[in-house]
């Protein structure tokens, strides 16, 4: 996996990303070897959270601007730059606690007006999340 890290880049960010994944992947090995036995939805957690976190390293151009992401999403950034604890708090209560989309569309009466409404909405949250981003192609140079 380490090769596969400098397959996508010259960097010792590169390097570092595969390096854990080639980690990740032998230590799913052994502890499926080991017979350890985990609940499918912590399993799901675990590995969706470390794959998401290592590419942080994917995308950073240096440790130390990894760093700074790393900071941001652990609310260790500067005031006003960090992870917003409180909106994921109400995200995830209305996650838990509300009723699914699948149960709330079919109480409502199917309505022209309301897929319309949903579509714009969805298309307005989807520009205002890409907002002030710079996607950068990354494989540009190659």
């Amino acid at each position: 996996m380490t090769l596969g890290g400098l397959w996508h880049g010259a960097g010792l960010t590169f390097l570092a990303w595969g390096a854990l994944h080639g980690l990740g992947l032998g230590a799913g090995l052994l502890a499926r070897r080991a017979r350890l036995s985990v609940p499918v939805p912590l399993g799901w957690l675990l590995t969706s959270l470390f794959v998401m976190l290592t590419w942080v390293l994917f995308r950073a151009t240096s440790f130390e601007a990894a760093l700074v992401i790393f900071k941001g999403l652990s609310g260790l950034a500067p005031h006003g730059s960090g992870f917003k604890w409180r909106t994921i708090a109400v995200a995830a209560l209305v996650a838990m606690v509300g009723p699914t989309a699948w149960a709330a569309v079919h109480r409502l009466p199917p309505r022209r007006i309301l897929a319309f409404g949903f579509a714009l909405l969805f298309v307005v949250v989807l520009l205002k999340i890409g907002d002030d981003a710079n996607y950068e192609f990354i494989y540009f140079q190659f």
